[in-house]
């Protein structure tokens, strides 16, 4: 009995001496290669097709590519996020306020994993909130992030292939540089009460003052100082003030 060939899919020019970092099929059957050399290679059965940057494909390397339930194709690149609309891409960057880090992980409504290969953390994006960002080239892509103040411990480890996996429940796993995560997209949850404000050293002209309780300044005072904190991890602190003449 004679044995079936089988493409030799490295000897084709598109992908000869290319890192294939992932590989996806789509609903058409067709094969998408994530390459560590940036951009993505198609094969449909019989040819195979490339697309870059130039094609408005986000650049970097890719090691993550999604097919959601409506057959939309996702690319998560270094430095940025692409979906394929029609025979273009629509991208986000840091340009228009997306991460400037690799995006590794997708669910059916939110992005999952997009993190910093330097930093414990990594970062949902809802899907409205994407499709807004492409409406309108102003808007400023919103998102949250997940770090060692949700239990996450050691940084997403990529070593040039994605460190995530979606299970058949929607879970998202991690590999990290300590272990193994897990996140569930459907409870992340955010908390809309912003953190008591706790003031933890006041100086005024040089001299210490109590403050922990109501404050009387000399008369022409005219340095102050606050050192203040609040209970919240310090890559979600956010602090405002205003201040206001009164004699």
């Amino acid at each position: 009995m004679g044995q079936r060939p089988y493409p030799r899919f490295f000897a084709r020019s598109l992908l000869q001496g290319k890192s294939i970092l992932t590989a996806q099929a789509d609903r058409a059957g067709n094969v998408w290669f994530g390459l560590y050399e940036g951009g993505v290679v198609v094969f449909d059965g019989s040819r195979f097709r490339s697309y870059s940057e130039r094609d408005g494909l986000a650049g970097g390397f890719v090691d993550a590519v999604f097919v959601d339930d409506g057959g939309t194709i996702w690319i998560g690149a270094e430095r940025g996020l692409s979906r394929l609309e029609g025979q273009k891409f629509v991208t986000w960057t840091i340009a228009n306020g997306f991460l400037g880090s690799a995006c590794y992980g997708f669910s059916q409504t939110a992005l999952a994993g997009c993190g910093s290969v330097t930093a414990p953390e990594v970062a949902s994006v809802s899907r409205s909130e994407l499709d807004r960002a492409a409406g309108d080239p102003s808007h400023r892509v919103a998102y949250s992030f997940l770090d060692d103040g949700d239990g996450l411990k050691g940084n997403p480890d990529r070593h040039w292939q994605s460190p995530a996996v979606r299970a058949s429940d929607g879970k998202f796993w991690f590999r990290t540089s300590e272990g193994v995560a897990v996140i569930d997209p459907q409870e992340l949850t955010k908390n809309p009460v912003p953190p008591a404000v706790h003031i933890e050293r006041m100086v005024a002209d040089g001299a210490a003052v109590a403050a922990t309780q109501a404050v009387q300044l000399q008369p022409l005072t005219r340095n102050v100082e606050f050192d203040y904190t609040a209970s919240v991890s310090p890559s979600r602190a956010r602090f405002s003030f205003a201040t206001s003449s009164k004699d």
